[in-house]
């Protein structure tokens, strides 16, 4: 079971800290039985969390939210996935805020797939509708055993507001997803609380 949490544009540096030593008082809950949870905060924070991390023997993994689908060279403001490899282990690969805020394309999402792959990095491909893992399908090739979540557009959280899909939609989109990626894994990546986690973990989930 995987927990994925995503930071989006949030917190500054001090919050970080903040987050982070509450988080230490709970240390017993994330031992090595505990769900495999990742955070994905701003890429500029990977490194001293990562330092964090490591400091206390945390069971906690680090992903970023985007990366480049281009490695090193003159690409001004890219980060490619070969920068974050010290501190991340994971990447949400097209998540939907970013499709739209940098005008991704299929083919630049599955560019960015190609990245974390040559790099050895863990990728998330966040997925909103089947045309997109058709297209990708058609672009690059997709992992046996790949991670992907599901965010129905109308499901995003935004400024705190919880708008959690119908598990019956959910359901229904991952049995036929599963027909185009018979061996992909399926995390609901839409909101979710603890009134509404209960509702979707009977749904043939690899985590939120």
């Amino acid at each position: 079971m995987y927990l994925v949490a995503n930071w989006k544009c949030n917190k500054d540096l001090n919050q970080v800290r903040d987050w982070f030593y509450a988080l230490e008082k709970e240390a017993e809950s994330l031992s090595a039985g505990s769900p495999d949870m990742v955070i994905c905060p701003p890429i500029i924070y990977l490194p001293i969390l990562s330092s964090l991390i490591l400091e206390r023997g945390l069971n906690l993994s680090l992903g970023a939210q985007f990366v480049s689908g281009r490695g090193f060279g003159s690409y001004t403001g890219d980060i490619c996935s070969e920068m974050i490899l010290p501190w991340a282990s994971y990447v949400l690969v097209g998540h939907s805020e970013t499709r739209h805020s940098h005008c991704l394309s299929n083919e630049q999402v599955a560019s960015c797939l190609d990245s974390c792959q040559r790099a050895g990095l863990r990728s998330i491909i966040c997925v909103s509708d089947l045309d997109q893992i058709t297209s990708l399908k058609e672009i690059s090739t997709v992992p046996s055993g790949q991670l992907f979540a599901y965010e129905p557009l109308h499901a995003i959280s935004r400024d705190g507001q919880l708008n959690p899909a119908d598990p019956s939609e959910v359901k229904s989109f991952i049995t036929a997803a599963k027909d185009l990626v018979p061996t992909a894994r399926f995390l609901y990546g839409g909101s979710v609380s603890l009134i509404s986690l209960n509702s979707f973990l009977d749904l043939p989930l690899a985590g939120f």
